[in-house]
């Protein structure tokens, strides 16, 4: 039977500091960014679903869990800002 496993991956470098010196993801950002999870979540168990959150550089974390579930598949989204893409 196919599974699906939505996860999603904290990644610390998005609370480290910008190249200027600036915290990137401060406490008001961080709380906005904990809230859309916590809804996300909720909506994914309303649908009998699940959300794993994992802390983590997602080209370590992501084929590490994909490793360990059996995944035969993964998708994901790319960041559309520049630092993220900049550190893609």
């Amino acid at each position: 039977a196919a599974a699906l496993l939505p996860v999603v991956v904290a990644d610390p470098r998005g609370w480290a500091a910008s190249p200027h010196g600036f915290v990137r993801c401060g406490a008001h950002r961080t709380r906005f960014w904990l809230e859309g999870v916590a809804a996300l979540r909720r909506q994914l168990e309303a649908l009998g679903s699940g959300l794993l959150l994992v802390w983590g550089r997602p080209e370590m974390v992501l084929p590490e869990l994909a490793r360990a579930w059996g995944a035969t598949a993964v998708h994901f989204h790319q960041e559309a800002t520049p630092y993220e893409l900049a550190e893609e």
